[in-house]
């Protein structure tokens, strides 16, 4: 059997390697998170609740794993010369507000129409308050936008 020799280099087209690059991008994403939830004790807010219920044992196999991720990830970045996208936390919590007031748009009470027939008077109680949480959400882009 004649081996073949590749240049992992250039084995990829840049679509290719951007597409791979987003791929591996968002898998950090996920590790960053599952290890941050399972490292936590509990998460409360008004409308979800999370408690850690996995067992420290588990943590711990669980966290080795998330190493291992890692550094597979690291392997194929330098192997495939992936790209390095490099984020200011204000960025990412820039995007995150748009998409937030997106949302909140969506929820408004004429939209809410795709559900079913609203209620007469919800447009009037539910809007108002959205609007107010969608300023709040403006207010936050404006006090990053001037930092």
């Amino acid at each position: 059997m004649k081996e073949i020799k590749v240049n992992a280099r250039t084995i990829l087209n840049e679509p290719q390697r951007r597409g791979l690059s987003a791929t591996f991008r968002i898998l950090e994403e996920m590790m960053h998170e599952i290890e941050t939830m399972i490292t936590s004790d509990r998460f409360k807010g008004n409308l979800i609740e999370i408690d850690n219920d996995v067992s420290p044992g588990a943590t711990e196999e669980i966290v080795k794993r998330i190493q291992l991720v890692r550094e597979k990830v690291s392997s194929l970045s330098e192997q495939f010369t992936l790209e390095m996208k490099q984020t200011k936390s204000s960025s990412q919590i820039l995007a995150d507000l748009s998409y937030c007031w997106e949302i909140l748009e969506g929820s408004k009470a004429k939209k809410l129409r795709g559900y079913g027939e609203v209620a007469e008077g919800l447009e009037e109680v539910l809007d108002p308050q959205i609007n107010t949480i969608i300023d709040l959400i403006t207010e936050m882009e404006n006090i990053l936008k001037r930092s």
